[in-house]
């Protein structure tokens, strides 16, 4: 499937937030050579090195942008004295926004989870604290697929959970709990 990128985004993410080509072209899930091409179809004038390396500034909510996206398509800011800062100094901003929205440290054992399920929006009502166990619990559900099966009973097509097939309960043979029943006094 192509991606279509709209220049007036395009144009906000490299002028307007300074964001170089690599790291639009991750956020897009894009080749970096697929955002130069459209930059000069959308006549976007190309940086130079020099334009586009700023001094890095420590993070707060008024230099909310400066930082960049990471391969797994989260935002992280420079903030080295930050005891979860990662190599050279870099911190998921989702942390840092939450302490300072919420003036209170987010430590190890715990997660900032994005309800709306987007990991650029560090807004205050999208980041929620959560047990890292529970966090992880909570992604690896999301990551289920359903599959279309049909009932061994009556015949129904119906969706059920992966992991549901090899369960000890037999629900991934029948699309209800009365079709389980019913099957189970028949035989």
């Amino acid at each position: 499937m192509k991606m279509i990128i709209e220049d007036d985004i395009l144009r906000e993410l490299y002028e307007t937030e300074r964001m170089n080509m690599s790291d639009i072209a991750n956020a897009m899930g894009v080749s970096a050579t697929t955002v130069k091409n459209k930059m000069m179809k959308a006549n976007i004038q190309i940086r130079h090195d020099t334009q586009f390396k700023q001094k890095r500034r420590e993070f707060s909510l008024d230099n909310f942008n400066d930082g960049y996206i990471d391969n797994h398509g989260r935002f992280r800011v420079w903030k080295p004295e930050h005891e979860r800062a990662y190599n050279e100094g870099y911190i998921l901003r989702a942390i840092v926004a939450y302490e300072e929205y919420n003036n209170e440290i987010v430590t190890k054992d715990y997660d900032i989870h994005h309800i709306d399920g987007n990991k650029l929006n560090d807004k205050k009502e999208n980041l929620m604290k959560i047990k890292h166990g529970k966090h992880t619990t909570l992604h690896s559900y999301k990551k289920e697929t359903h599959i279309k099966r049909i009932c061994k009973t009556c015949g129904n097509e119906f969706e059920i959970e992966k992991w549901r097939l090899n369960d000890n309960t037999k629900r991934g043979k029948y699309c209800s709990t009365t079709c389980l029943h019913n099957r189970r006094k028949t035989t």
